[in-house]
């Protein structure tokens, strides 16, 4: 069984996150690998849930971003692995930049997200780094798109792998509350309450479809933004339900909601919009690129303007649930996704396996 190291920046709740751990507690139960996850800061609530799945984690605190005192302890304990896996822009350049030398582990790393918001420092460390990076995964294929612009990475490289999400359909299901009642005129959002989400833009459209159907805005998710968000929403018929600590939780919410708004600015594949239709819930959300996979009955795709956002909400509140006897998008457990990760990471090994044979010669 091979052993490798997952690197994550932080392990605070967030889709990134909530993937790494469904695809590890999957590789624990299945015995498909021997995962260690180290995380370059301490404190998080989901670094102990992994502890808590058998996940061997290690925390390797720094006095800021930059502390070279994480290299020494990080080199020590990913010089036995296998491989190194990392996720995310902080993760990614650290191990890469840490690993540098013979004699190492090769190095795959995920992106879940188009970021073009990118510094051009940051595109220089990510081309530089591109030629010793022996993996490259993204989640869809905006993202694996990206990769191959940002990395400068030939989209037939066959270091390129699109693997996408993963869902535990024992929680997400489209049960209906036990006293029959059926939905409400919920419209729901759901993400760390950040710039780039524009859950403003909903607290500002809710009067004017307030004008068309009652309804109830519910934003499940905390962050730096709160306090600007509370004070918009102060007269309208807002809930904030702050950080939701468990996936049933969540799952909870989305079984009583109409509709799952996700105005985002940016995104990869994003859990929320899997797991609300999982859920039997609808989806409006903005015409990204990282959304447009799940395109299909029940996800209605807008462009950014707000009177066509207004008309959107108040159809799907009126459309009542969609059918979920036959989803249109493909629902894969995280067994799976752990799987084709697998079959990713014994490839880059091979691939490490034959550079260094090559510069031996």
């Amino acid at each position: 069984m091979i052993g490798i190291v997952h690197v994550m920046a932080r392990m605070a709740p967030g889709g990134t996150e909530h993937q790494l751990l469904g695809m590890l507690e999957a590789a624990v139960t299945s015995g498909l690998w021997d995962p260690t996850l180290c995380v370059l800061s301490d404190g998080h609530p989901l670094t102990e849930r992994a502890r808590q799945a058998g996940v061997r984690t290690i925390e390797i605190e720094g006095g800021s971003r930059a502390d070279p005192g994480r290299l020494a302890p990080f080199r020590h304990l990913t010089a036995p692995a296998d491989l190194i896996h990392s996720s995310l822009w902080g993760a990614n350049a650290f191990s890469r930049i840490a690993n540098l030398g013979s004699g190492r582990p090769p190095v795959v790393i995920s992106e879940r997200g188009v970021e073009d918001h990118r510094t051009r420092a940051q595109r220089l460390v990510d081309r530089s780094l591109a030629p010793q990076t022996m993996g490259f995964i993204g989640n869809s294929r905006a993202v694996t798109e990206f990769i191959s612009g940002w990395h400068g990475v030939d989209p037939n490289d066959d270091r390129l792998a699109e693997i996408s999400n993963g869902i535990d359909t024992d929680i997400f299901h489209p049960r209906r509350r036990a006293d029959g009642s059926g939905f409400v005129n919920v419209i729901t959002s759901v993400g760390r309450l950040i710039p780039g989400k524009r859950v403003d833009r909903i607290i500002a459209m809710l009067p004017a479809v307030l004008e068309h159907v009652p309804a109830e805005l519910v934003v499940a998710g905390d962050g730096p933004e709160r306090e600007k968000l509370t004070a918009m929403a102060s007269g309208l018929p807002v809930r904030f339900l702050g950080h939701v600590g468990s996936r049933e939780q969540l799952a909870g919410v989305l079984r009583s909601t109409q509709v799952l708004a996700m105005p985002s600015a940016s995104e990869g594949l994003p859990n929320a919009v899997i797991e609300a239709l999982a859920c039997g819930s609808r989806v409006v959300a903005s015409d990204i690129p990282g959304i447009r996979p799940l395109a299909g009955p029940g996800v209605t795709l807008v462009e950014d303007d707000p009177s066509a956002w207004v008309a959107a909400l108040v159809s799907a509140i009126e459309a009542g649930p969609p059918d979920t006897s036959v989803p249109h998008w493909s629902v894969r457990s995280f067994e799976q996704v752990a799987k084709e990760h697998l079959a990713h990471f014994e490839q880059a090994i091979e691939r490490h396996r034959n550079r260094k044979g090559e510069d031996r010669e």
